[in-house]
C-alpha cells in the first residue's frame, strides 16, 4: 500500500497527534492532472560575492544596472560582473537596513540615521535635517518617501522625489486606535501602516495639505517590523498574536497553523522576526525567521504547506537558521544576504549544499495504522529518482564540503567513488524515539529512471512513522513510499 509522506512540518504540542516533518524539501504539485505529489530538495546557495568584511550582509536593492548592498557599516555599489565600489559609510555596524528608491535617489535608513545616494553620479550624503528623526521603517509610494517616527503612531513624508528634503509639519497620525506604529508597506498603492494592535490602510487622495489619508481600519496588529512583504499579489505579516496573515482584499486570512503558533507561543520574544518574499521557480515563498531562537519557517503559496528550512552554523556541525536575511533579484539571478559573514549567495536548484556545507533533507510518512492491529513491515520502499550521480566530493570533519580554488566541489579522484544514500528509522511511540539508522544505497548513475530503494523485515507495529534524511550533495527527488506487508 502507498504510505502517503507528510507534505508540512506540522509537529507540534503532541507528537501523537501530529510528527511530521518536512525539513530543507519542497512539495512539486502535478498540474497535469490528478493530485500527483512529489518532493525536491530546496534550493542550495552557491557564493555570488563575498564582500570581504565578514559582518551582517544589512540589506540590498537594485536599482536600475546596479545592485546596493550594506554590509557592516559600509555601503557597496556593485555591477553583474560582481565589482563592487564602496560610496560611504553609516553610523551603525549591526541590525537590518531599510533601503529605498524614487528612481533618483536611494535612501538608506537604519533605525536611527538617514542617507541619501544621488543614483545619477553616486553623490553620498547623511542627512541633516532635524526634521527627520530617529526613522524607524521607510517605504516609497507616489514620488514620496515614507518613514515612521519612532515610539508614536506617526508619520511623516519626504518632499517629491526629494529623500533629502524633510519638513516637520508634513507628517500625519493613524488614529483609528491609540497604538504605536511598528512597520508600513506600500501595495497596490494602498499605505498598509501597521501598529502594535491595529492596522490602518491609507491611500493618496492629493489633498493640498497632506496627499494620505485613511480609507480602511484592520483589527489585527503586527508583531515585528521587519515581517511584512508584498508576495503573490497581497500582503503577508506575522500578527500581534504570533500568527501570519495573508490579506484577502483588507481581511487577514490567518494560514499559519494550530501547531506552528504554539511553537511560536513559547519564544520568549518574536520582535525580531524577518520577514522574506519571493517567487522561485513558480513557487512564491514567505520565508519568516526567529533570529533570537534560530528557525526559519516557510510558507509555500503554490502548494500552501510549511517547510522548515535551516543551514549550517559557522566552524560548528549545529544546524541554525536559513542564511538569508534579505533578497534581490539582479540579472536574472536570485541573490540573498547572509545575517553574519558578508557573503551574498545565488540561490540554484541544481547547487546541493550551502555554501559548500551539507544540506539534510528530512521528511517523515504519515501513520502507518490499520485500526491499531499489529501489522508486519516486510517492505519498505521509497521510490525517488535513481541515477542521479555518484557522491565523489571530500567533506571535512564537519560535513562541510571541501572546495577548490574555482569554488566547486573538490572532487575525489582516487576511484573511491560511491553511491548517494538515504537512511530510514522508525517509531512506534509517536515520535518519542526512534530506531538505530538504516542506510540504502541509491542507485548508481548508470540506472535512469524513477525506481525503488528498499529496506527490509522491519518487524511489525500496531502504529508506526518512518523518518528519512538525505544529505548527500547531488539531485533527490521522491516519488512515493510503499509499504508492502501481509
Amino acid at each position: 500500500m502507498e504510505l502517503p509522506f507528510g507534505i508540512g512540518a506540522y509537529t507540534g504540542r503532541s507528537t501523537t497527534i501530529n510528527a511530521l516533518e518536512l525539513r530543507n524539501l519542497m512539495v512539486e504539485v502535478d498540474n497535469s492532472g490528478g493530485d500527483k505529489l512529489s518532493l525536491f530538495r530546496r534550493p542550495g546557495t552557491k557564493e555570488w560575492l563575498d564582500i570581504g568584511n565578514g559582518a551582517h550582509l544589512r540589506g540590498q536593492i537594485v536599482a536600475g544596472d546596479y545592485l546596493y548592498a550594506v554590509s557592516g557599516n559600509y555601503v557597496y555599489k556593485i555591477d553583474k560582473s560582481k565589482s563592487k565600489t564602496q560610496l560611504g559609510t553609516i553610523s551603525t555596524s549591526v541590525g537590518r537596513v531599510n533601503i529605498i528608491s524614487n528612481g533618483v535617489q536611494l535612501l538608506i535608513t537604519d533605525n536611527t540615521k538617514g542617507y541619501t545616494i544621488r543614483l545619477s553620479d553616486d553623490d553620498f550624503s547623511r542627512i541633516r535635517s532635524s526634521s527627520f528623526v530617529g526613522v524607524t521603517k521607510t517605504v516609497f509610494q507616489d514620488g514620496y518617501g515614507i518613514a515612521i517616527k519612532p515610539d508614536s503612531g506617526k508619520f511623516q513624508i519626504s518632499a517629491l522625489y526629494d529623500f533629502g528634503t524633510w519638513n516637520s509639519l508634513d507628517y500625519a497620525t493613524a488614529e483609528g486606535y491609540p497604538d504605536d506604529l511598528v512597520s508600513v508597506l506600500s501595495a497596490h498603492s494602498d499605505l498598509w501602516l501597521f501598529g502594535a494592535d491595529s492596522t490602518e490602510i491609507d491611500y493618496n487622495l492629493n489633498a493640498q495639505d497632506f496627499p494620505f489619508t485613511r480609507k480602511f481600519i484592520v483589527e489585527e496588529g503586527c508583531a515585528a517590523q521587519e515581517s511584512p512583504v508584498k508576495l503573490d499579489n497581497t500582503v503577508f505579516w506575522l500578527t500581534s498574536n504570533r500568527q501570519v496573515a495573508r490579506a484577502t482584499g483588507y481581511t487577514p486570512s490567518i494560514i499559519s497553523t494550530r501547531n506552528l503558533e504554539h511553537k511560536w507561543s513559547k519564544y520568549d520574544f518574536v520582535d525580531d522576526a524577518v520577514g522574506i518574499g519571493f517567487t522561485y521557480e513558480g513557487h512564491p515563498l514567505y520565508i519568516l525567521t526567529f533570529p533570537s531562537v534560530g528557525a526559519s519557517w516557510v510558507y509555500d503559496v503554490s502548494t500552501q504547506q510549511w517547510y522548515i528550512w535551516d543551514s549550517f552554523q559557522d566552524s560548528s556541525i549545529d544546524r541554525w537558521r536559513f542564511r538569508a536575511d534579505n533578497y534581490a533579484y539582479f540579472h536574472n539571478k536570485h541573490l540573498v544576504g547572509d545575517y553574519a559573514n558578508g557573503k551574498i549567495y545565488e540561490l540554484k536548484d541544481d547547487c546541493y549544499t550551502d555554501d559548500g556545507w551539507l544540506i539534510p533533507a528530512v521528511f517523515t510518512s504519515v501513520y502507518a495504522d490499520a485500526d491499531r492491529e499489529r501489522v508486519p513491515h516486510i517492505r519498505l520502499e521509497v521510490c525517488l529518482e535513481q541515477g542521479v550521480g555518484y557522491v565523489d566530493y571530500l567533506v571535512d570533519v564537519y560535513g562541510r564540503q571541501t572546495l577548490d580554488g574555482d569554488n566547486e566541489p573538490t572532487k575525489i579522484t582516487s576511484g573511491s567513488w560511491s553511491n548517494p544514500q538515504i537512511m530510514m528509522q522508525y517509531s512506534d511511540n509517536d515520535g518519542r524515539s526512534w530506531s538505530n539508522e538504516k542506510w540504502a544505497d541509491i542507485a548508481s548513475v548508470a540506472k535512469r529512471g524513477i525506481d525503488r530503494t528498499m529496506f527490509r523485515r522491519l518487524g511489525s507495529s500496531r502504529k508506526r512513522i518512518y523518518r528519512f534524511m538525505f544529505s548527500d550533495a547531488t539531485k533527490f527527488v521522491v516519488e512515493k513510499v510503499m509499504l508492502n506487508g501481509s
